[in-house]
C-alpha cells in the first residue's frame, strides 16, 4: 500500500488540486451570481472592485521582481497564483464554517462567540488552507526552494485576499445596502498587512517543517508556523486600542521581514529541499 501511495503520490495530489480548485471557482462565481434582486448593481460592484488594483498591481511587480532574485521557477510561480486564487478562500471560509458550528454546540455564552468566535476560526482554517495551496505545489514538483516557498506563500494569501475583498465589496453592496466603494477603500486600507503577509510566513514554516533540511532550524521553523497564527488570533480578537492597526501591521512586517532575511541569506543550494 505505501509502495503504491509514493508511486502515485503525483496523481492524488494532481487530484487533490483539481477537486480544490473546480470546488473554490464554483463557489466563488456560484456566490457572486447571487444579485439578491440587485441586477442592477453589478456596474457598480465591478467599478469598486477595480480599485483593489491599487495593492494588486504593486503586488504583482514586487512577487516578479522575487521571482527574479530568487530564481523561482515559472511552473511554482504560475501555479501559485492560480491556486492561490481559485482554493484557499472557499477552503478557509468551509473551515470556519465548521469550528464555528463546533464553538455554538459548546454551549459557550453568546457574548463570548460574538467577540472571540473570530480569533478562535479563521487564524487556524485560513492559515492552513493558504499554507495547503503552498504544500500541495510542492509535493507535486517534488523539489521547492525556501525562498520560492516564502514567496509562493506571499502569492497564495494574495490569492485569498483578492477573493475575500471582492466578497466583503460584493456583501456590502448587494446584502448590505452599501455603497462598495467605502468597503474597497477600507479593505485597501489593510492591504500591505494582511492575508498575504500571515501566509508567507506560515508557508516557509510549514515547508521547513515538513522537510529535512537542516539549513534553517526546526526551532526557527515552528516560530515561522505559529507567529502569523499567533498575530491573526490577535487581528481577529477585540482586544483594542489606539493604533492598534498600526502596531499589529508593523509586527507583522517585522515578522515576514526576519523571514525574508532568512532565506535570502541562504546559498542557493541550501535553500533547495525535497519532499
Amino acid at each position: 500500500m505505501k509502495t503504491f501511495l509514493i508511486k502515485n503520490r503525483s496523481n492524488f495530489v494532481i487530484l487533490a488540486l483539481l477537486i480544490l480548485s473546480v470546488s473554490g471557482l464554483n463557489a466563488d462565481i456560484s456566490e457572486l451570481a447571487k444579485s439578491h434582486g440587485h441586477s442592477n448593481l453589478y456596474p457598480t460592484f465591478f467599478l469598486a472592485t477595480s480599485l483593489t488594483f491599487i495593492y494588486i498591481i504593486p503586488f504583482i511587480f514586487l512577487t516578479l521582481y522575487l521571482k527574479k532574485r530568487f530564481n523561482i521557477p515559472s511552473p511554482a510561480f504560475w501555479m501559485s497564483w492560480f491556486f492561490g486564487l481559485a482554493i484557499p478562500a472557499n477552503l478557509g471560509s468551509l473551515g470556519n464554517s465548521g469550528l464555528s458550528f463546533i464553538l455554538l454546540n459548546l454551549n459557550l455564552p453568546k457574548d463570548f462567540i460574538d467577540n472571540w468566535g473570530g480569533a478562535f476560526t479563521a487564524p487556524f482554517t485560513e492559515e492552513i488552507s493558504k499554507g495547503l495551496v503552498v504544500l500541495l505545489i510542492a509535493l507535486l514538483l517534488r523539489q521547492i526552494s525556501l525562498k520560492s516557498a516564502l514567496v509562493m506563500g506571499m502569492i497564495a494569501g494574495m490569492g485569498f485576499q483578492i477573493v475575500e475583498d471582492r466578497f466583503y465589496i460584493f456583501q456590502d453592496l448587494f446584502q448590505n445596502d452599501g455603497n462598495g466603494y467605502s468597503m474597497a477603500l477600507e479593505r485597501i486600507a489593510s492591504s500591505g498587512v494582511s492575508h498575504w503577509v500571515f501566509s508567507g510566513t506560515f508557508a516557509l514554516g510549514l515547508i521547513i517543517l515538513m522537510s529535512k533540511t537542516t539549513a534553517v532550524s526546526k526551532k526557527q521553523g515552528v516560530f515561522f508556523l505559529l507567529a502569523p497564527v499567533a498575530m491573526h488570533f490577535m487581528w481577529n480578537s477585540p482586544l483594542d486600542f489606539s493604533n492598534i492597526d498600526t502596531v499589529y501591521g508593523t509586527i507583522n512586517w517585522l515578522i515576514l521581514l526576519y523571514a525574508f532575511k532568512t532565506v535570502d541569506a541562504l546559498p542557493p543550494e541550501k535553500a533547495l529541499v525535497n519532499l
